[in-house]
């Protein structure tokens, strides 16, 4: 539909005005979460992604393998090679076109959205092909991109059957969006590993008696995740899962799930305190919470 004001719906065709209506009540015009591939909660550095494995936020290889970086400082995407996926959350697009799109295509990338498939040719500016789901789709919706040595920016998916500026969200509500599905205890710029050196962000209680001993704590996630998620532990000052006890410097205990308290919203978690562990001192542990589709 037209950019139009409202004194002058009333020239706008009905299909025109349903059309837009649609629009306006579902919401955000991009289906993609991290388009532009600006969140990298997992610290891909690019390159070689084994099948299934996630790399920037909700992008992840699809079957075979995938390759590909991006520049940070221009947001230009290089796809080497093999499939790149995002699973879209039940969008309910059973029966409705939408147009797949992306930014300065040095190449033609193939585009698979749900089992209907069409390509973006090279070209400048935004490029897209419009392409019109099952009716069998009804749950959640696969797009699969492919290219071969192909350079792009800001994918986009939307309804209708035109290729519209990317749609630019900020960067909280972005976040928010991605942390639905994954979230870490680390600072944005750290990626989540074993020993990184980093106590920034970490989970972190001080000490209230000396000794071996039983700590629990509940740990609220910044958004209520998609499911209950899986749980990893990182030590921030050796290469295990143990919390760290950041004045000896020394492990303290190993860091588990208490209660059976995991949930969607938070989780429990539990440290058991060893000897070397004084009053005082504060004991520290990371963690990541996974709940992609």
């Amino acid at each position: 539909m037209p950019d139009v004001k409202l004194s002058q719906l009333a020239a706008q065709s009905p299909a025109s005005v349903y059309a837009g209506a649609d629009l306006w009540f579902r919401g955000f015009k991009n289906l993609l979460i991290n388009g532009d591939y600006a969140i990298n909660q997992r610290g891909f550095a690019g390159g070689a992604l084994a099948a299934g494995v996630y790399g920037h936020d909700r992008m992840k290889a699809g079957t075979g393998g995938c390759n590909y970086t991006v520049n940070a400082t221009t947001g230009v995407i290089t796809h080497t090679s093999g499939p790149i996926v995002q699973i879209i959350e039940a969008p309910r697009l059973a029966s409705t076109q939408v147009t797949v799109s992306v930014e300065d295509p040095s190449g033609t990338i193939t585009v698979n959205i749900d089992g209907q498939t069409g390509s973006i040719t090279s070209g400048a500016g935004r490029r897209g092909v419009a392409l019109t789901l099952p009716s069998g789709s009804t749950g959640n919706v696969t797009l699969t991109l492919t290219a071969t040595g192909v350079t792009y920016k800001r994918v986009q998916v939307e309804l209708g059957s035109t290729a519209t500026p990317f749609e630019w969200r900020p960067a909280q509500i972005e976040m928010a969006l991605c942390q639905r599905y994954y979230w870490k205890t680390f600072d944005q710029a750290i990626a989540p590993v074993q020993n990184s050196g980093s106590f920034k962000g970490g989970v972190a209680y001080i000490a209230n008696f000396a000794g071996a001993g039983f700590v629990g704590m509940r740990v609220a996630y910044p958004v209520k995740m998609r499911t209950t998620p899986s749980v990893t532990f990182y030590n921030p000052g050796a290469a295990n899962a143990n919390w760290r006890n950041r004045a000896t410097p020394a492990d303290s205990g190993p860091a588990s799930l208490a209660y059976s308290e995991l949930g969607d919203s938070s989780l429990v978690i539990a440290n058991n305190q060893v000897a070397g562990d004084l009053v005082g001192q504060t004991i520290y542990v990371h963690l990541s919470c996974d709940a992609e589709l």
